[in-house]
């Protein structure tokens, strides 16, 4: 079931490597985000997010605020705000507007415009694939603009993706 996998997820961000921890508690906030009910796992949810942005390794830190941002936590928004303001990985930047732009956060979202229209095509895919999750409103015109990138097709196609992935949820959130 939905809440086993999230629970098996929950547990992988409590333990292990930092690598494996991390991208247990982005897998989880990403399944939180696309529906899955928490339902006995809430508190757990909480409680692990709460554990990483505990930690001293940047790395965990932001894990645990956007596992938390993903389940609709504010705690850490200041701390997302932050990141995004003044730390000099764009990586972290990047956690932060996702987890910010899920929240209905308008820096988190400008911050995602300017990663879809700029050169890294890496941070594009990542930026593309946080709008499917935002809370933003511009968010659908944002990918609707780039699904008709015809000087970047790859751009197009996670776009598209992610407008198909966007009235999904809205069809299971009704």
């Amino acid at each position: 079931t939905g809440e086993a996998l999230l629970g098996g997820l929950l547990g992988a961000a409590e333990s292990g490597t930092a690598r494996a921890r991390r991208l247990a508690a982005t897998e989880a906030g990403y399944a939180l985000a696309a529906g899955f009910a928490p339902g006995a796992q809430a508190s757990k949810v909480g409680r692990t997010a709460a554990a990483l942005a505990a930690e001293s390794e940047a790395e965990l830190r932001y894990a645990g605020y956007f596992l938390a941002a993903m389940a609709g936590d504010r705690s850490y928004e200041r701390s997302l705000l932050d990141a995004l303001r003044y730390d000099p990985v764009r990586k972290y930047k990047l956690y932060a507007a996702c987890a910010l732009s899920r929240l209905g956060a308008a820096e988190g979202h400008a911050y995602l415009a300017g990663a879809v229209s700029g050169a890294d095509p890496e941070e594009k895919q990542e930026a593309i694939a946080c709008l499917a999750y935002s809370a933003v409103p511009e968010a659908e015109r944002l990918l609707v603009s780039a699904s008709r990138d015809r000087l970047a097709p790859g751009t197009a196609v996670g776009a598209k993706r992610a407008l198909m992935l966007r009235k999904q949820l809205a069809i299971i959130k009704k």
